[in-house]
């Protein structure tokens, strides 16, 4: 580690250790010290620690030796033997249990006498949908049909919320799922019912026709449910939430200003603006800067996650794997752990990674390991061959930073074994094939993997982006406030170096990173984003602090050179540069900007009454922006502070106080076009 980082020692290794492990009561601390206390004394595991594993050069001699050593491969592929099928599996009888307690309630419900409503009641229908295992798989109870009869009470409840795509939905799922309908009046007149409520009239006429047939002909209970559809279209109308459906819709995702044929681009300029050109140099690495002049709030990156994970705390609330917020979630066919929004979500999960996942999600949760390591796994589960795996992680690797010159033999260490977990998931899941030995001892394709895994854990430390998204509560800005919902990786915004005061804000529509500016820049100027630490926030010493115990450098960005005061100490009494184009010569905020002053720079004489004017006409646009977003008129909010912003830097330099809440506002609006709750 670098001499900038032993400014806290324990920080930085505290902070490195929680990348792996994150939560301490996990098994893999029981795992690592039962290494550690497998050697007779500290110096002796000290001395293996330097003189052993220290002296290995590559990822693969590292892990190698976790394998092969006797000092300590006996314990580690002893405790490896352990790892096992550890998943909450599906229950029938709870599932059944839930039905009956919705049913009775929705009957209170009718009769006014409910003592909770029906957002509740959705709830548990939904967990009765989640644990109802497929059909049967469990004859005993409802003929095996507990998941379809489940999805039909499910139905009936959003049908009471006057949700009928959902509703419509659920129902059509049930018979995807095996519910008998070929001679089920009562699954048409369902049917009909919810033609009606989203006004889909031809729909609701053949189902009601299908009706008919299969009551053989009965006219007078045709007319009682034509009766009823037409009273369903009625009540829509009247409620005029025909649009309110709670199904979840996506944002469109913003588009770039590129006018090349996607034929001729590299990957990352496919996912990048025009406007930005990747550059690379020995102390900086790869980078982005402007390749001509950017405006504020002009869209520079739309990049899809390269993968992205959930974490823990969301499977009941989010989508496993896009990370839409639930309405109707719908379960797994074999674990009743995670939810996806749709049969396509679920799909393309049961298809790639959670067919391998999905039996050792509770164990690889109870050993407390971090998002990053499971973000580790998913790189590899999601290619769907161990072959392809290494193909995609060779080309990733190379771009990814790993910092592994300064990293000691410890946090390797810590890392490496770590590793030969998630090795021994793969091998049980069967990503490998079926094996021939119960043996934790990698074959020579099973190690390649295993290198491969070891260095992601490397890598995303300090390349991984925290998902968000933005909750509010009555209103879209006031009381908000960001809930991390996930991480993703992502190869080109990776590439974006860190300031304090950055130039760009983010903000995520479903796993998509996108990026915009928040003040104009000139040609040549770096796009810098920003890791956390902004000085607006944290002093110099807390981001200097921050910076270099997580991602391992000293930030020598303006606001570090200069030590911008944190906002609560600044004031609007900026910089005003001089009035010559030409001259990169500035003054402090003049007492008397009537009378002439002279240029340090240029040497000339020059008046700052022009500059200062316009200076107070960019504050009084950012109040104009206040009020926008107080009525939350979000573009006319937009418009007032991109206009302030780009006046300000004509004429001033930053810090300034009312500046950077502006920018920090004009975040907040760009973010209501990417993931948003209301509760």
């Amino acid at each position: 580690m670098s001499d900038f980082a032993d400014i806290d020692k324990i920080f930085t290794s505290e902070c490195s250790s929680r990348t792996v492990q994150a939560n301490e009561n996990g098994f893999f601390k029981n795992f690592y010290y039962t290494i550690v206390d497998s050697f007779k004394t500290e110096d002796e595991w000290k001395n293996w620690l330097k003189n052993q594993f220290g002296k290995l050069e590559s990822d693969e001699e590292k892990l190698q030796l976790l394998f092969n050593d006797p000092s300590v491969s006996w314990d580690i592929l002893g405790t490896l033997e352990h790892v096992t099928e550890i998943y909450r599996k599906k229950d029938s009888m709870f599932s059944w249990q839930k039905r009956e307690q919705v049913m009775k309630l929705l009957k209170q419900h009718d009769t006014g006498n409910c003592s909770i409503g029906l957002d509740k009641i959705l709830i548990l229908a939904s967990q009765a949908v989640m644990r109802g295992p497929m059909k049967d798989v469990d004859k005993d109870i409802d003929n095996g049909l507990t998941l379809c009869l489940a999805l039909m009470t499910r139905s009936e409840v959003f049908f009471k919320m006057n949700d009928g795509l959902n509703g419509l939905n659920d129902l059509q799922l049930a018979v995807k799922c095996g519910l008998p309908v070929r001679n089920n009046p009562d699954y048409y007149a369902k049917l009909a019912k919810f033609y009606a409520m989203l006004n889909e009239e031809k729909k609701c006429e053949i189902s009601i026709k299908l009706y008919h047939q299969l009551l053989g002909c009965d006219d007078h209970r045709k007319k009682l449910l034509e009766n009823e559809t037409n009273d369903i279209k009625a009540r829509m109308e009247s409620l005029a939430c025909l649009m309110q459906h709670k199904k979840f819709q996506r944002k469109p995702l913003p588009t770039l200003n590129r006018e090349e044929s996607s034929e001729t681009l590299t990957e990352a300029q496919k996912c990048t603006s025009k406007s930005l050109q990747l550059v690379e140099s020995p102390e900086a690495g790869k980078y982005f800067i402007a390749n001509g002049e950017i405006g504020t709030a002009e869209t520079l990156l739309v990049e899809k996650a390269k993968c992205a994970c959930l974490y823990p705390k969301n499977f009941g609330t989010h989508c496993y794997h896009c990370f839409a917020r639930l309405v109707a979630p719908i379960g797994c066919t074999e674990c009743a752990s995670v939810a996806f929004c749709s049969t396509d979500c679920r799909d393309i999960a049961l298809s790639t990674y959670h067919k391998y996942e999905c039996k050792y999600l509770d164990m690889m949760i109870g050993s407390g390991m971090s998002i990053l390591c499971h973000l580790a796994l998913r790189l590899v589960l999601q290619t769907g061959t161990p072959e392809k795996a290494i193909e995609e992680g060779k080309k990733l690797t190379v771009v990814l930073c790993k910092n592994s010159k300064m990293r000691s033999n410890e946090d390797f260490f810590k890392r490496c074994l770590m590793t030969t977990f998630l090795l021994r998931c793969l091998q049980k899941s069967e990503f490998f094939g079926r094996r021939t030995t119960e043996s934790a001892e990698p074959t020579s394709l099973e190690m390649e993997v295993g290198t491969l895994l070891f260095a992601y854990l490397q890598a995303l430390q300090f390349n991984a982006h925290e998902i968000a998204e933005t909750v509010s509560s009555g209103h879209k800005f006031i009381k908000s406030r960001i809930n991390y919902i996930g991480v993703g990786i992502y190869e080109v915004g990776a590439m974006f170096n860190h300031e304090c005061y950055p130039s760009i804000t983010r903000y995520f529509n479903s796993t998509y990173l996108i990026f915009n500016s928040i003040r104009p820049h000139a040609k040549g100027e770096i796009i810098a984003e920003n890791y956390g630490p902004i000085f607006t926030k944290q002093t110099l010493q807390e981001r200097q602090r921050n910076l270099a115990s997580r991602y391992w450098f000293k930030c020598s960005c303006q606001a570090c050179k200069e030590n911008w005061p944190v906002l609560d100490k600044l004031n609007n009494k900026c910089r005003i540069r001089c009035p010559d184009d030409s001259c990169k010569g500035f003054f402090n905020y003049p007492q008397d900007y009537m009378k002439q002053v002279k240029c340090r720079v240029c040497k000339k004489n020059v008046s700052l009454q022009m500059s200062v004017n316009l200076l107070l006409e960019a504050e009084d646009l950012f109040e104009q922006g206040a009020v926008h977003m107080d009525a939350e008129n979000v573009n006319d909010a937009v418009q007032s502070f991109k206009t302030g912003i780009e006046i300000f830097h004509k004429v001033a330099l930053p810090p300034h106080r009312d500046l950077h809440i502006a920018q920090e506002s004009l975040r907040a609006c760009l973010s209501t076009e990417g993931n948003t709750f209301e509760l």
